[in-house]
């Protein structure tokens, strides 16, 4: 027997591209008392709002832009970039020391996640709670693969002939060869009720941080309305000047979306109306700030702030009712149920 064969441990990877995956992959470490967790953090995600010692990992464009890249792939994208994969996979293979893992993910529907997923030492998945889509009720957060370019002969070849980036089986998704553990939530009402664990708050340590500077303070959270998902950028920015109008909100702390690139440009537009806008930075994270605060009022249209405020017990309101009376709105089936069940339409 070789009794200098080396221990294989399985560690855990958490990928954070937000404040609400952080918290909640804080949650996690502190509920199952996780030693030496990984943190990769993407999105150009960086915060200092937490303390700890935990190993982080911080994604350079190179890498990060997979995360753009849609779950089927993308034509050439292996002979293309052949160097951000590789580097990616370097990148677990030092957080992990080669060892086998199990990773904490947003979600499965980007092609960043489904190499993390398809590493061949990934032994296993969660999903943290990440905002609205892990409340939905039909798991849209898991990407499922047709079975066809998986399993079928033909539909496999058709699928290297379309995306030649498909020969190294690490970089597409296949739902049926890796373990999906447990969904993680702050909250559980009508959604998902199979593999679910609710998470409590966990405790931790801020730097310096008022943890109640939004008592009594209105609130205003800005969708990612570069994205155009629900109406244009043009009609909601709109929108948002006849909504503080409309509400005679003169006054309010502004939240962005950590995706918006130009924040000055909503804070130029909200000033020229005579409105006064303090920005709150990307890096607080608001749902802290909603648990610790007091009498605090979340005004918005979308954003899934509103539906942690108010599961935290503030006051939230969502302008969607305006919104959709005056002007087109889109996918609106984007929003899960529950939003309307907790938020109050104005």
């Amino acid at each position: 027997m070789n009794t200098n064969k080396k221990k294989n441990t399985n560690q855990c990877v958490f990928f954070i591209h937000s404040n609400i995956t952080y918290l909640s992959s804080l949650a996690i470490i502190e509920a199952k008392n996780i030693q030496n967790p990984k943190l990769i953090f993407g999105r150009n995600f960086k915060s200092s709002f937490f303390v700890n010692s935990y190993e982080k990992v911080y994604l350079s464009e190179k890498v990060d832009f997979l995360s753009k890249i849609p779950t089927y792939g993308k034509f050439l994208l292996f002979f293309s970039y052949f160097s951000s994969i590789q580097l990616f996979n370097k990148i677990l293979k030092t957080v992990t020391k080669n060892n086998s893992f199990t990773c904490y993910i947003p979600h499965t529907k980007n092609f960043l996640m489904q190499l993390l997923i398809n590493h061949k030492n990934c032994i296993a998945y969660n999903i943290l709670d990440e905002g609205l889509l892990s409340y939905t009720t039909n798991q849209s957060f898991i990407k499922k693969t047709n079975p066809y370019y998986t399993e079928n002969k033909i539909g496999i070849f058709i699928k290297y002939l379309k995306f030649l980036n498909h020969f190294n089986k690490s970089d597409y998704y296949n739902y049926s060869k890796k373990s999906y553990n447990f969904l993680y939530l702050f909250f559980i009402q009508n959604t998902v009720t199979k593999k679910v664990k609710l998470l409590k708050l966990p405790k931790f340590e801020t730097t310096n941080h008022n943890l109640n500077i939004l008592n009594d303070k209105t609130i205003f959270i800005l969708d990612d309305y570069d994205s155009n998902n629900f109406i244009p950028k043009t009609v909601y920015l709109k929108a948002l000047v006849e909504v503080f109008t409309k509400f005679k909100l003169t006054k309010a702390f502004i939240k962005t979306h950590p995706a918006t690139k130009d924040k000055n440009e909503v804070l130029a537009l909200l000033k020229s109306k005579n409105i006064v806008a303090t920005l709150i930075d990307d890096t607080i994270p608001i749902e802290v700030l909603l648990v610790c605060g007091k009498n605090i009022s979340i005004y918005g249209f979308f954003s899934s702030l509103l539906f942690y405020a108010s599961i935290f017990n503030q006051k939230s309101y969502s302008l969607l009712g305006y919104l959709k009376k005056h002007h087109t709105v889109k996918d609106e089936n984007l929003l899960p149920t529950i939003f309307y069940d907790k938020v109050k339409i104005l």
